[in-house]
C-alpha cells in the first residue's frame, strides 16, 4: 500500500524554509532562539529547558514580525496537499492566483511570488491570494525563479505517464513535485524543492 511518502522527512524542513523565505533571516532565526530559549539573546547559563507546541512557535513567530500568518500555517501545517499556483495569461497581463483545499479552502493565502522578466525580478503581492504583472510580448518569464515557495508543480506534460499505469504505481504527476525533486536551485536560498515555472510568448 501507499504511506505518507516523503513528507514526513522533508515538508517540515521545507515549510520552514518557506517561511525563512517571507519573513527574513532575522525574523526567523530570533523566533528560533525565542523558541528554543525563551529570549532571543541567550547566554551560558541564562537559560534552562523548556517545552515548545507548534502553537507556542505560531504566536512567537506572529510577535517577532508583527504579521498575522494564520494563513501559512494552516495551508501548510493543517493540509495534506501543498498550494498551487496557477497561471493565466492575456495579452500583456499575467494573472498568478493560489488554490488551496481542505482545512484552508476559501481562505486566500497570502504568499508573494517572485517573478523573473527577461532577468529582472519582482515580487509580486498577492493579497488576496491574487496578482498580477505586466508582461511584453516575447519576454522571456520565470515564476518563481530561486524556488522559495513550497508548492504543488504541475508536471510538463511530456513527463506525465500513460493513463494505463497500474494504479499500484501512481504516475509522478500525482506527487507534489516539490517534496520529491532533489534538484538545487541556482543559489541555495530557495528550498531545493521543484523547478521553477518558465514561459516564453
Amino acid at each position: 500500500g501507499q504511506g505518507a511518502g516523503n513528507d514526513i522527512y522533508f515538508k517540515g524542513a521545507l515549510v520552514a524554509h518557506t517561511l525563512r523565505m517571507l519573513i527574513g533571516d532575522e525574523a526567523f532565526f530570533r523566533s528560533l532562539r525565542v523558541l528554543i530559549y525563551g529570549h532571543p539573546d541567550p547566554q551560558p547559563g541564562s537559560f534552562t529547558t523548556m517545552r515548545r507546541s507548534t502553537r507556542d512557535f505560531v504566536r512567537i513567530v506572529e510577535a517577532e514580525t508583527g504579521q498575522e500568518l494564520s494563513w501559512f500555517f494552516e495551508a501548510y501545517l493543517l493540509n495534506g496537499d501543498l498550494p498551487v499556483l496557477n497561471q493565466s495569461r492575456e495579452g500583456d497581463r499575467l494573472t498568478l492566483s493560489w488554490q488551496v483545499s481542505g482545512y484552508s479552502a476559501g481562505v486566500p493565502f497570502r504568499m508573494p511570488v517572485e517573478v523573473e522578466i527577461d532577468g529582472v525580478v519582482t515580487t509580486v503581492p498577492m493579497t488576496d491570494g491574487r496578482g498580477e504583472i505586466s508582461v511584453p510580448a516575447n519576454a522571456s518569464v520565470l515564476i518563481d525563479p530561486e524556488n522559495k515557495v513550497l508548492r504543488r508543480c504541475r508536471p510538463h506534460p511530456a513527463r506525465r505517464r500513460s493513463a494505463r499505469a497500474p494504479r499500484s504505481a501512481p504516475a509522478a504527476s500525482d506527487r507534489p513535485a516539490t517534496i520529491r525533486s532533489t534538484a538545487t536551485p541556482r543559489r541555495w536560498r530557495g528550498n531545493p524543492a521543484g523547478s521553477a515555472d518558465r514561459h516564453r510568448r
